[in-house]
């Protein structure tokens, strides 16, 4: 789906989920598969969107790093967007695992990777474990806790003897419910107010597809894996 920012929209199958992903890759004008498919030549980039968002998010940064001679792409998370939301167990490892294999087969070739909040978080996880995939790694507003006092093995101890705890299962769907109710009210308000610098790029449209992905079906089931996640490794700790 080519759309008139100057990317187009395709789909790939992730471990039998159909994902979707934005792409500006040099001439789109070229429709031979060699160019559709980017070129080797060029360096990549690969935007990661953070929770409850989707590829198109980065939909005004796109065509703009494309003409600065790069080929540019923005996954969707599975779960996310236009994403399937099928039952799985979501989370950081997850979704770093599908990052790895997006950059291995659908760029092929090292990229350098920028995220956004959780999606900076699941970035600075894919540099980490797939270094071989990773020529360079930019946060934006990431999250991740800094602990200069971690030890890996003491984490790979405590998530065998002391896994962490999540809250009952009736409190999670109360929280869940009552989020999803809260947003649908009022999301273009709520994304202007996450957004303070440019508010006029949360516009409603942005709001619209939020809030048509939360009524997929299971769309909620995701939203409740967060209560159920092990205790991530440091943000800092991945980095280094």
């Amino acid at each position: 789906m080519r759309h008139t920012f100057g990317a187009t929209t395709r789909h790939w199958r992730w471990r039998g989920v159909l994902t979707d992903y934005l792409a500006a890759e040099g001439d789109e004008d070229d429709e031979d598969d060699e160019a559709r498919e980017g070129d080797a030549k060029r360096p990549a980039i690969v935007l990661v969107h953070g929770f409850g968002a989707f590829g198109e998010h980065w939909r005004r940064n796109v065509r703009e790093l494309a003409d600065m001679g790069y080929d540019v792409y923005a996954p969707t998370f599975p779960g996310y967007g236009r994403s399937e939301k099928m039952s799985m167990q979501y989370g950081q490892d997850l979704w770093r695992d599908f990052l790895a294999d997006f950059i291995s087969e659908i760029v092929g070739r090292p990229v350098v990777i920028a995220g956004n909040s959780i999606g900076g978080y699941i970035s600075a996880s894919v540099a980490a474990d797939f270094p071989q995939l990773i020529k360079g790694l930019v946060l934006l507003n990431s999250a991740g806790q800094i602990n200069e006092e971690f030890q890996p093995r003491q984490y790979e101890i405590d998530l065998l003897q002391n896994p962490r705890q999540p809250p009952p299962v009736v409190v999670v769907d109360a929280i869940s419910t009552l989020l999803f109710s809260f947003l649908e009210g009022g999301i273009e308000n709520q994304l202007q107010r996450l957004y303070p610098t440019r508010p006029g790029n949360a516009d409603e449209w942005l709001g619209k597809e939020i809030r048509r992905a939360s009524e997929d079906p299971k769309a909620l089931g995701v939203f409740r894996s967060v209560f159920f996640l092990p205790s991530p490794r440091p943000l800092n700790h991945l980095i280094n």
